[in-house]
């Protein structure tokens, strides 16, 4: 995978938007200069984006950008070793454990969900308590419906 490519695609097209203090317990000793670069949730820029909560973060996703690198995006994703992970729903954690980082991976969701791909599932859909949800997500609960699932839902939806 064009580790490369894929950052340019990510950088063109989201953000990360603080979630206040779930951010911060994620983010432990981040630089100052890190924290620069992710937007406040009521910045206007990030009121621009469509927002996708991946629990730990929002990921702003520009939607016209989205589009335009689509292509570049679905390409990428064709060359994700063990592709048919993606098609399961995998965790955040293996994604990122393939493409380096775990914001990385949930900037990967983000983008993939404003196309249309996949929804991020988050552990309170799954019915993990309130009280247990910081640490589901932690663990890895953070995942999407899968790459094949939703393509087969939309060409059925339009042959049907």
């Amino acid at each position: 995978m064009n580790k490369v490519r894929l950052m340019e695609v990510l950088n063109a097209t989201t953000c990360l938007i603080s979630n206040g203090t779930k951010t911060q317990l994620k983010l432990p000793g981040i630089p100052i200069l890190l924290w620069g670069l992710l937007l406040s949730s009521s910045d206007a820029e990030a009121e621009k984006m469509q927002q996708v909560d991946c629990h730990f973060v929002t990921v702003g996703v520009n939607p016209a950008s989205a589009e335009q690198h689509r292509r570049d995006f679905m390409s990428l994703l064709a060359e994700f070793p063990n592709v048919k992970k993606l098609y399961d729903g995998p965790s955040y954690k293996y994604v990122a454990s393939v493409v380096g980082d775990e914001m990385t991976a949930l900037r990967i969701f983000g983008l993939g969900q404003t196309l249309g791909l996949w929804e991020v599932v988050l552990p309170g859909q799954l019915g993990v308590t309130p009280e247990l949800v910081d640490e589901a997500a932690e663990l890895g609960m953070i995942m999407t419906t899968g790459y094949e699932s939703h393509l087969l839902a939309q060409m059925q939806a339009a042959v049907g």
